[in-house]
């Protein structure tokens, strides 16, 4: 029921983030293929090295480590400046 939750809620915000990463680049669109490139690298070493924690430690450090990766990228949005048009 939990990974429903998530999933439901998750891909209803996808294209609200494209939408606002397309915002915040503004005139350099351009730059959108950089960002989504360094998303897709960083979703592999994530997911690579989640892999490899799991392997350790077992299923239960799954929950931990998705905590402090919200935790983190909520700390990263604050810092996100804010563009008047």
């Amino acid at each position: 029921m939990a990974m429903f939750g998530f999933c439901v809620f998750w891909n209803a915000c996808l294209p609200q983030i494209e939408a606002a990463t397309l915002n915040h680049l503004a005139g350099k669109k351009d730059q959108y293929g950089l960002i989504r490139l360094w998303g897709s690298v960083g979703f592999i070493v994530a997911v690579s090295g989640l892999g490899w924690l799991m392997d350790f430690t077992g299923p239960s450090v799954i929950m931990p480590v998705v905590a402090v990766a919200l935790l983190c990228m909520f700390f990263a949005s604050l810092f996100i400046c804010a563009i008047t048009i």
